[in-house]
């Protein structure tokens, strides 16, 4: 059901990666982009802060938010906001949809092909959709 997270790609990749959307791979971007894209816990920036601080001495919140504010607007990156909620991260970037485990207080992508979606085309006429994103929220079984 939910889609396994792969590893974060290597040191060589993420340099270019970062240089093919016009980012200086600095030793602290390229920590960040590997903190994120390899978590499948959606992290927060203060959970990227405090996991890249003990191997960057003097990272700053400062650099960790303006990295993955940049990070976001490249596309390299998403995020992802539930109301009320402090913003979080994802290194997925491929098309999918979430589940939002309320009792864990956690969040899972999920397969795009498990939640099927008709859009009206009353509503087509009046909007051209280029993204379509589910969030269920609920509670994982424990049968």
């Amino acid at each position: 059901m939910l889609i396994t997270h792969q590893k974060a790609p290597g040191e060589e990749t993420l340099r270019a990666l970062l240089r093919e959307h016009g980012l200086s791979p600095t030793v602290q971007r390229v920590a960040i982009a590997r903190f994120v894209l390899g978590s499948a816990d959606h992290p927060t920036a203060e959970d990227v802060f405090m996991g890249v601080r003990e191997g960057l001495d003097g990272v700053s919140q400062a650099t960790v938010y303006n990295t993955l504010n940049r990070l976001v607007e490249c596309r390299i990156i998403n995020q992802f906001q539930r109301t009320g909620e402090r913003v979080r991260y994802d290194g997925n970037t491929t098309p999918h949809h979430h589940f939002f485990d309320v009792e864990e207080g956690t969040l899972h992508d999920l397969d795009q092909a498990l939640v099927a979606i008709e859009l009206d085309p009353a509503l087509l006429e009046h909007v051209e959709a280029s993204d379509v994103r589910v969030v269920i929220e609920g509670r994982r079984r424990k049968d």
